[in-house]
């Protein structure tokens, strides 16, 4: 009892020693770079999780990524957009999507963006033709197509301006030398009516003198230079109608949107700008204003949250992130994180580790508490040896590979599946001792009842010697318990008729001997010696 008690407290120990050993040894924690801005949400989660964390400058803002998504067509190795599916203030055109060269804008890509309200065009866009509008401001380098394209609009802005203008002074032009014609053209006649009127009345008086004639000619030079004014005039509204006419077909001609083209102004080459914007490597979904990021896709090891997609600012974290990830940059739009950044020390591999010592504790213990129940006769006690020794030998060996899993690293499915398929053998032994004991037992109870009879037999030989009264009838009692120590004990049904011939030839001899009769006393024993002969003759013939 006390070896047990002592057993208990020495495994109890070992496990409690391997358990504060392994937790001193044992370090899997782990964290990811996590890349933010000071005073930001994200450096907040990463100081309450324990991350690694550096921080970026402010200067940094400038280049966090705006990821967008755009439709387009593609010929050749050249893309054009064709139409924008976000809703940012402010946009900036990628130089390549899906690795083609953008080289273009369709005229109508924008159509809809009613947020839009500043466009940045790179170096290596060749057309932009959405240009007509006041409602967003480009932004353009120095010498770039796009800038040349948008002086061109602006110049013929304005000569369509310059058109639409003298068009509408055209009308007050023709109707100002309409009206001067029109009263040149009176004075004119009233001149002519007046020459004629002269010449009449120098006609009529038939005699022509100089004061008349005089008055003749500065009458004819007169008429001649009013009739002269009025048919210049008359030219001159002519050509105001024809320039009219003219001024009205070319306007007519003008495209309205000519007389719309965006405001635009410089970048300098030292500005940071984004042009490689429309990769998404990001599932996600937008709710609520914010978007929400799913998942990564792509295969960088330093991931960069954008600070927006599509316009709308990324507000979480969610996707899970790999062994292979080193870093993650969040920006200050992040303000929940629930990716697993961070690895604590202690994971599930170690708790299951421990689990299986503990487990091997429980089966020796368990063990040696139905070894115990079994009983303190010495033949319980001897049977209950093999599941004490069952139970710490599975302990130790569970304890061993508890151990090598924790020295070499080995998975949790192969330590789970050896330790698990040990505690399994030992429960298998268990129940097996178990069954061997009762066998051993209910084998010890039927040997008991078998040789009950033969013991019988000699206890009574032996005090029938004890009681025989003359040295004859000892001495033949004395042969039948001889007879008997050396006879094997064990009965069968093939020697039922048999022992009750000899337990009825052992009743008569006891008779004898109580009579004192000498000659029966002799033939009893007799008797029962032929009978023993005969049980062990069966004996040998039934094995």
């Amino acid at each position: 009892m006390r070896t047990k008690k002592w057993l208990v407290i020495i495994l109890v120990l070992l496990t409690v020693a391997y358990c504060g050993i392994a937790a001193a040894a044992y370090d899997h924690s782990a964290s990811i770079t996590v890349y933010c801005f000071a005073d930001t949400p994200a450096l907040s989660w990463a100081k309450r999780h324990g991350a690694a964390v550096s921080l970026l400058g402010d200067s940094e803002k400038a280049r966090l990524n705006a990821l967008e998504t755009f439709t387009y067509t593609l010929e050749g190795s050249e893309c054009t957009i064709t139409g924008y599916e976000g809703a940012s203030a402010r946009l900036v055109i990628p130089e390549k999507i899906d690795g083609h060269r953008v080289t273009a804008v369709a005229k109508h890509a924008f159509d809809g963006c009613d947020g839009l309200q500043e466009i940045v065009l790179p170096k290596t866009l060749q057309d932009f033709s959405p240009l007509h509008t006041a409602q967003y401001t480009i932004l353009i380098y120095a010498g770039s197509p796009a800038e040349q394209a948008l002086q061109q609009a602006a110049s013929a802005k304005e000569q369509a301006e310059a058109l639409k203008e003298a068009a509408e002074k055209a009308p007050t032009a023709l109707e100002e030398a309409q009206q001067k014609a029109a009263q040149l053209e009176t004075e004119a006649s009233q001149a002519e009516a007046e020459l004629r009127a002269a010449q009449e009345a120098a006609a009529a008086e038939q005699e022509e003198t100089s004061d008349a004639q005089t008055q003749i000619d500065a009458l004819q030079k007169t008429t001649k230079e009013k009739r002269e004014q009025a048919d210049a005039a008359e030219k001159k509204a002519e050509d105001a109608q024809k320039e009219k006419d003219r001024l009205e077909q070319e306007l007519r001609g003008v495209s309205q949107e000519t007389f719309t083209v965006c405001d635009y102004s410089y970048l300098s080459d030292s500005e940071p700008v984004n042009f490689d914007n429309t990769d998404i490597p990001f599932t996600y979904s937008a709710l609520d204003g914010g978007v929400t990021l799913i998942s990564y896709t792509g295969s960088s090891a330093d991931i960069v949250v954008p600070e927006t997609i599509n316009g709308l600012p990324v507000t979480t974290v969610a996707f899970p992130v790999s062994e292979q990830t080193r870093s993650i940059l969040l920006p200050p739009s992040v303000t929940k994180i629930t990716s697993k950044l961070t690895q604590p020390r202690y994971d599930a591999p170690f708790w299951l580790n421990l689990t299986l010592v503990v487990l091997g504790l429980a089966l020796a213990l368990g063990m040696m508490q139905i070894a115990e129940k079994r009983g303190t006769d010495p033949d319980a006690r001897f049977l209950g040896l093999p599941l004490i020794y069952s139970g710490v030998k599975y302990f130790v060996l569970l304890l061993l590979w508890a151990a090598a899993c924790l020295a070499f690293g080995w998975t949790a499915t192969l330590q789970n599946a050896v330790g698990l398929g040990l505690a399994a053998l030992g429960v298998v032994a268990c129940i097996l001792t178990l069954h061997a004991a009762e066998r051993v037992e209910q084998v010890g109870a039927q040997i008991q009842e078998k040789t009950a009879f033969m013991q019988d037999c000699r206890k009574k030989a032996e005090t029938l010697q004890a009681r025989a009264g003359t040295q004859p009838m000892k001495d033949a009692c004395a042969r039948v318990s001889e007879a008997l120590r050396y006879c094997d004990p064990v009965s069968g049904a093939e020697l039922d008729s048999v022992e009750a011939d000899m337990s009825a030839a052992l009743h008569r001899l006891s008779r004898a001997v109580d009579t004192g009769d000498e000659a029966d006393t002799e033939k009893q024993a007799n008797t029962l010696l032929r009978l023993i002969a005969e049980r062990s003759a069966l004996q040998k013939s039934a094995k």
